[in-house]
C-alpha cells in the first residue's frame, strides 16, 4: 500500500498534468489545423479568426470576440487545474 500512495499515484498526477499541458497546446496549435482543413466548416477557430484579416482591412471588433471565445475554455482549465500546472512548473525548474 505504502508503494501504491508514493511511487504511483505522484506519478499518475504528472501524467494528469502531462495531459492537461497537452490539451492546452493541442488547443492553441495552428499550423497543422491550417494544413488539413479546406472548407469554411472545417476550420478551428484559430484559422478562422486569421482568416478575418484580408487585404482591404482587418475586422478588429470580430477578432477580438473570436479570441474571447477561443481564450475561455482554457482560462476555464488553468483555473481548475493551475495548482498542478503550476506544480509541474516548478518541479522541472528545480534541477
Amino acid at each position: 500500500m505504502t508503494i501504491l500512495l508514493r511511487v504511483l499515484l505522484p506519478l499518475c498526477l504528472a501524467l494528469g498534468t502531462l495531459a492537461i499541458i497537452t490539451i492546452i497546446s493541442s488547443w492553441n496549435s495552428f499550423l497543422w489545423p491550417l494544413i488539413i482543413t479546406s472548407g469554411d466548416e472545417t476550420k478551428v477557430i484559430t484559422v478562422a479568426i486569421a482568416t478575418l484579416k484580408d487585404g482591404i482591412g482587418v475586422d478588429y471588433h470580430l477578432m477580438m470576440a473570436g479570441s474571447l471565445i477561443a481564450l475561455a475554455p482554457m482560462v476555464v482549465i488553468f483555473i481548475f487545474f493551475q495548482k498542478y500546472i503550476v506544480r509541474s512548473v516548478v518541479l522541472t525548474g528545480l534541477k
